[in-house]
């Protein structure tokens, strides 16, 4: 019996999506203050975070391809595939905004990879590549026991360079 293909649903509003992420980044501000106020659940915090922060790229970036006409994958989380889509001129901002956050944390940086003893990534599309399936990933560390996010400041740059493109979307 041949499979019937259910009706194609209409691409979601820009505006729309970019509200559902603004919620996910306003969850990992919260999270950010409360593991600031209590440093004895720094470690069970930050997964939750990675994964909040790996989803809300995600819609950020395709609330960005809906605006500029592109094609949206409902069903994509490859955050540089998602990036890969966007216009030029939006990602060389995205990068700059980026540059601008990374040089600022640099301190922070530096004391993660000392603590973590690992190597993070400067460059944007580093940081993408190496933590492209981080939503899915993360989700399911406790059975693989692998997952890598090298993206935390990138909310801050999507969410800025996402409102200044789009003014209206600052007044949700």
């Amino acid at each position: 019996m041949a499979k019937r293909r259910r009706p194609a649903k209409p691409a979601p509003d820009p505006r729309e999506t970019f509200k559902q992420a603004f919620r996910f980044f306003i969850a990992i501000l919260g999270l950010h203050q409360y593991r600031r106020s209590n440093p004895q659940y720094e470690l069970a915090i930050d997964l939750p975070m990675l994964v909040l922060t790996a989803f809300m790229c995600e819609l950020g970036f395709k609330a960005q391809i809906g605006a500029e006409g592109g094609q949206i994958d409902g069903q994509s989380h490859d955050l540089m595939s998602l990036f890969g889509k966007l216009k030029p001129a939006t990602q060389s901002a995205i990068e700059a905004k980026w540059n601008k956050v990374m040089a600022e944390r640099e301190a922070d940086t530096q004391e993660m990879e000392t603590r973590l003893g690992v190597t993070v990534p400067r460059d944007l599309r580093e940081a993408l590549e190496a933590s492209k399936n981080s939503f899915v990933q993360l989700r399911y560390i406790h059975e693989t026991g692998t997952g890598d996010s090298f993206i935390g400041n990138l909310p801050l740059a999507l969410g800025e360079v996402l409102v200044e493109l789009h003014p209206d979307w600052a007044t949700l």
